[in-house]
């Protein structure tokens, strides 16, 4: 049966994947997110279904008429979210030591969209560059290690992350509107 209740007992084989450091330097996690970066890269970058996502994000109406299976590209992208996702998990709950289904992992949606929207990412879709959006990931880590030694509420983080997107998003819209 499922519970909403954090779980603390884990076992020290799964705590590996949080805290191992490769030759006792480089944390497996940055490993894997490299990993998985590069595999994103490739794929969106060097596959037809990559160019099939970009083609969907610009237009989906216009996709299908030229012949691309929306519904079977979007299920893969959201298979492959499903997968980054449950790897980020498990790293997570290995590093804390414990895990809490009901706030692990709590706005890091913010996140996810304040990197991708810093990194170049535009939302009306169908423009984006993989290493913008690894810009816009260190620099957003940047921008939270900074509030957090400032020792800045999280509410207000959370208000500097929105006003960063809505700034973004503004940036794009007048490029786009310049291009048009």
């Amino acid at each position: 049966m499922y519970t909403n209740r954090p779980v603390s007992n884990l076992s020290e084989q799964f705590r590996f994947l949080g805290a191992y450091r490769i030759g006792g330097v480089f944390p497996i996690i940055i490993v894997v997110f490299f990993v998985m970066f590069a595999i994103s890269a490739f794929l969106l970058t060097q596959t037809r279904f990559g160019k099939n996502v970009y083609a969907i994000g610009g237009n989906d109406q216009a996709a299908r008429v030229a012949g691309i299976n929306v519904e079977k590209n979007l299920i893969l992208v959201y298979i492959w979210c499903s997968l980054c996702a449950a790897i980020a998990g498990m790293l997570l709950a290995g590093r804390a030591g414990s895990a809490d289904p009901a706030n692990s992992g709590l706005n890091y949606e913010l996140d996810a969209i304040a990197a991708a929207t810093v990194g170049g990412t535009s939302h009306t879709g169908g423009i984006c560059r993989v290493s913008g959006v690894l810009a816009g990931i260190l620099i957003l880590g940047v921008i939270n290690n900074g509030l957090v030694m400032l020792k800045v509420d999280d509410n207000m983080t959370n208000i500097v992350k929105g006003v960063i997107i809505v700034g973004s998003v503004v940036l794009d819209m007048r490029k786009n509107a310049k291009r048009a």
